[in-house]
């Protein structure tokens, strides 16, 4: 939807990322679980001046500033093992069969996302969104 003064954007995700609502998908950073009548009302908020956006932002960036200056952080490395192909193997043969989500264990479910994140080179977030989208339910 357009607006204006394109802070607006930055201030939208900043506040749906505050909230834990971004998805990390690669390195796509427009990824966020909300449906679109809530994201118009939350552009519409902070375009009026109903939200503060400039707090949103201000904060945002105090986040990132913190995040940077933490020298200790290490990131944890994934890799492959062979009960996480396997768990990957046996999600791709239940889409395929048309099986349901439902049907397969959370462990097997997370293993799996672990397996395709290092398949692919994504993140693990955005093995979840990919494999959901391999099943109808």
């Amino acid at each position: 939807m357009p607006v204006k003064d394109n802070r607006v954007e930055r201030a939208v995700h900043a506040h749906l990322k505050s909230q834990g609502r971004h998805i990390a998908a690669g390195s796509a950073v427009e990824w966020f679980a909300i449906e679109p009548a809530e994201a118009k009302d939350i552009v519409t908020s902070f375009a009026s001046g109903a939200m503060d956006m400039e707090l949103a932002l201000s904060a945002a960036a105090q986040k990132a500033s913190a995040v940077r200056n933490r020298s200790s952080i290490r990131h944890k490395e994934i890799t492959m093992s062979r009960a996480r192909a396997e768990a990957l193997r046996e999600v791709r043969a239940a889409a395929d069969q048309g099986q349901s989500r439902s049907t397969i264990a959370d462990g097997r479910w997370g293993a799996a996302a672990v397996a395709l994140a290092v398949e692919l080179g994504i993140s693990k977030d955005a093995a979840f969104v990919l494999m959901r989208e391999w099943f109808s339910d």
